[in-house]
């Protein structure tokens, strides 16, 4: 997938709204941003973390999603992500290639955390746009949760991601992400039934005997 464009409103160090373009021209793949220490670089990664999944990389004060600025100006600030996205898989609705998601969370003055809402850009209906229906498994096929700290990572603690506690989990979700979990799963159910087979078979040649 390719991230076109962030919105941020009142989340974590950002302050009012603030809207980020990414380039997604396969001739200029990369987006560079420069800033000082302490100006909201690592928000951006947890913005967009918190967009699809709700849940924050390790950070400081991870239950501090609505802007500290944004809360004394005003009591009922809630805090908002909106993510523009390309995906590289065909549409399952529209059977578009490489369709373009809009994903968007909010949470509320009291904390309470609205699912999130995708729509995909469809030009044939009116509006422009249609929603989706299972929004938790169209992120989840565009970025695994398991998969957000491989991809979604700050220098602080990049070290801290390949310790042997997390093998396990990178492995489970590269095989999520290739599909092939369904797979290793089917061949477990096939290895259970040959050994429910060969046990009734040996109890039977015995019964023969």
């Amino acid at each position: 997938m390719k991230i076109k464009c962030l919105e941020i409103e009142n989340f974590r160090g950002f302050n009012g709204k603030h809207e980020i373009n990414f380039s997604v021209d396969d001739d200029k793949p990369v987006t560079l941003i420069l800033a000082e220490n302490g100006t909201g670089k690592s928000n951006i990664l947890e913005a967009i973390q918190w967009c699809l999944h709700g849940t924050m990389p390790p950070c400081d004060d991870p239950d501090s999603v609505i802007n500290k600025q944004a809360r004394r100006k005003n009591t009922n600030a809630n805090a908002k992500v909106r993510l523009q996205i390309i995906d590289d898989a065909e549409s399952v609705f529209t059977k578009k290639k490489k369709p373009e998601y809009t994903i968007s969370r909010i949470i509320s003055k009291d904390k309470e955390l609205v699912e999130p809402e995708v729509w995909e850009r469809d030009p044939t209906i009116k509006g422009g746009f249609r929603k989706h229906e299972r929004p938790r498994s169209l992120i989840e096929n565009l970025l695994p949760e398991r998969l957000c700290s491989y991809f979604l990572f700050s220098g602080e603690w990049m070290s801290s991601m390949f310790n042997e506690a997390e093998e396990e989990s990178l492995i489970n979700s590269i095989e999520d992400l290739q599909g092939l979990t369904f797979a290793s799963k089917s061949l477990q159910r096939l290895q259970h039934y040959y050994s429910h087979l060969d046990t009734k078979l040996i109890r039977s040649n015995k019964a023969n005997e």
